[in-house]
């Protein structure tokens, strides 16, 4: 009967082991992948080579039937029996255990994503609707619908990031709090990275805000460059939105909602999901439960209860996004927060990466002194963290080498170090001590966890949002202010002249020289000897004057309160102190660029900055020709 199942019996003869394998392929690709790994497993027994030896026929002619009768004995029926037994035994662990894996994570997601959903009621109920949306519009393309559901869920979790307020603002968004917002994708791709191990579902969540036509964030992506499950996600996120209420409008119905997918067809949604979803999509009303579960929360969410607190400390991390213009404070307000929920003993603090060196820079229940403190390099349980990537609980501190005991500071008994990592990069650590040992368990790694995803998403989104700001302000390469705030501050600077009745001189400057450098000394050369010049221009200027590239090597210079003519002997003293100077490239000694300039003055020629640069521009040329002919 188990020959007969197995597909043997009537068959010619017996399939070797690659042929099985190759049948199991073709016949059922879709689980090829698990099943070749169990069949691995098996064929490696000692059973299954005694069992397999007595059936080795592989290129008799004989029929399976006359193979039963000559060569099937009892033994061989007693091994055929144990092989089932294992094979069923061992597939039914692997999958409970896979059952059970799945049931975890897809509770810590569901948790994780109730937490955000706390922030405002306008969330809530939100991530599992898109989620039930998503896996109706998915069953009908056969896409894996378990892990669509999950990153459904968890689509939403960078949200965390955004404060309550601009949540739930009534009125129209500034550039800057859009800006804000169109970070939440990026945030969710780091948190979920690290929560789901699974391929590319990260990267679903990270590509649900882009747009059929290319004009979506964050990366842009456009048509079939976005995966299939991002623009199911999309549509299933649309549709949700729209038929529920949220705090600058009443919700659409679901004649309403369909009509506006249709619309943004081919241009926001994918054309074909959107048709899948025209025929799939119904509302889903509020579940009762859901409402009581709401109810309750908001009852208990300032009580003393731990595990509530513990839930609500990522709400009030994303809370203190408003502090992120000042990181200090920030840092510390964070570790504030986190130690409500942890034992009276309990000390945190917050190293960060700068300079290659790990410096702390925040601390709640240390000495205040610790503070700007560089860790060893080669000692020490958070360094041991931050190089392996990897969190450590150590419950006594004295039995691990690792440990490093700072001179002067308080004998402790355990210790735990958690990662701050931002995409492939560790960019600092959370340190929690206790002076008891067996302090901390996996259930606290698990909590800390959570907590350090939320501030490393919080740290970048501030790297990025003051490298922006620094971008509009600075040219990269000299330090040099940009043209674009000299645009901005030269509007100011008028009205001040014009209320003190002031001139101000416009210097529009030429560096000569720097093609010679380049050639004869390389490009390094040439971008250093540009900075050094611009650094000797910025130490000879006053501290009003305002110095900015204007493009390659020429520069503009905004004097306020000054004429003409002291512009003039402002220069020319700066002519001659840069005349003597060098810069080094190398251990080269190269001098100075020499350079040429112009000078307008505003208001008596003209008030408008780009014709008053055009004006110094000529009287520039008109002082290198000079220079050239003496």
């Amino acid at each position: 009967k188990a020959l007969g199942k197995l597909k043997i019996v009537g068959k010619p003869y017996f399939l070797t082991r690659h042929d099985i394998a190759l049948a199991v392929d073709r016949k059922r690709p879709e689980l090829a992948e698990q099943l070749d790994e169990n069949l691995r497993e098996l064929m490696k027994s000692p059973l299954y080579e005694k069992l397999y030896n007595k059936w080795l026929l592989l290129k008799s002619p004989y029929h399976a039937e006359q193979f039963v009768k000559k060569a099937l004995t009892v033994s061989s029926i007693v091994f055929l029996l144990l092989f089932v037994i294992l094979f069923l035994y061992l597939y039914g662990r692997e999958r409970k255990a896979r059952e059970e894996l799945h049931r975890i994570t897809k509770g810590t997601a569901l948790a994780f994503a109730t937490a955000v959903e706390l922030k405002t009621p306008y969330l809530r109920g939100h991530s599992e609707r898109v989620a039930e949306y998503a896996r109706k519009i998915a069953a009908r393309f056969g896409r894996d619908n378990e892990l669509l559901y999950l990153a459904a869920i968890l689509h939403d979790v960078g949200k965390i990031i955004i404060p309550d307020a601009l949540m739930e603002k009534p009125g129209e968004l500034s550039e800057d709090e859009l800006e804000l917002i169109r970070k939440h994708p990026e945030v969710s791709y780091l948190i979920v990275k690290e929560l789901i191990p699974a391929k590319d579902v990260a990267f679903w969540i990270k590509a649900h805000h882009e747009r059929w036509d290319g004009t979506g964030y964050p990366m842009g992506l456009k048509g079939e460059e976005i995966p299939i499950e991002a623009r199911i996600i999309a549509v299933a996120d649309a549709f949700d939105a729209m038929t529920t209420e949220k705090p600058y409008r009443e919700p659409l119905s679901e004649e309403e909602a369909l009509n506006r997918l249709k619309e943004g067809a081919g241009t926001q949604w994918d054309p074909e999901v959107v048709g899948v979803a025209l025929k799939t999509l119904h509302k889903i009303e509020k579940r009762p439960e859901l409402d009581s579960f709401y109810t309750v929360i908001d009852r208990i969410k300032n009580t003393t209860c731990y595990t509530t607190l513990r839930l609500r400390v990522l709400y009030r991390i994303g809370e203190e996004i408003r502090n992120l213009g000042r990181m200090d404070r920030f840092l510390h307000n964070v570790l504030k927060i986190v130690k409500e929920v942890v034992p009276a003993d309990v000390k945190l603090a917050l190293v960060l990466r700068e300079n290659g060196d790990l410096v702390v820079r925040a601390q709640v229940g240390m000495p205040p002194d610790v503070i700007g403190i560089k860790l060893p390099r080669d000692r020490g349980i958070t360094r041991w963290a931050y190089e392996h990537c990897k969190p450590v609980i150590v419950n006594d501190v004295e039995k691990d080498p690792r440990y490093f005991a700072p001179p002067g500071q308080e004998k402790i008994g355990s210790e735990m170090a958690v990662p701050l990592v931002v995409g492939d990069k560790v960019i600092g650590v959370l340190d929690v001590e206790s002076t008891e040992k067996n302090a901390f368990t996996l259930e606290d790694l698990a909590f800390f966890q959570m907590v350090t995803t939320a501030i490393a998403g919080a740290i970048e989104t501030a790297r990025l949002y003051h490298e922006r700001e620094v971008a509009a302000l600075y040219d990269s390469l000299t330090g040099a202010r940009s043209f674009r705030y000299l645009l901005d501050i030269f509007g100011d600077e008028k009205k001040k002249a014009e209320r003190k009745k002031t001139p101000i001189s416009i210097v529009f400057i030429d560096a000569n020289g720097l093609k010679a450098i380049n050639d004869n000394y390389g490009h390094k050369a040439g971008d250093e000897g540009l900075k050094a010049f611009v650094k000797g221009l910025d130490e000879n200027l006053r501290s009003t004057d305002i110095l900015a590239r204007y493009g390659g090597d020429e520069f503009v210079i905004l004097m306020p309160m000054t004429d003409s003519e002291e512009a003039h002997r402002i220069m020319e003293r700066i002519k001659e102190d840069l005349a003597t100077r060098h810069f080094e490239v190398d251990g080269m000694k190269i001098p100075f660029v020499e350079f040429a300039y112009g000078i307008s003055e505003c208001p008596s020629e003209g008030t408008d900055l780009e014709e008053l640069i055009r004006l110094a521009d000529r009287r520039m040329y008109a002082d290198k020709n000079a220079s050239k002919l003496s």
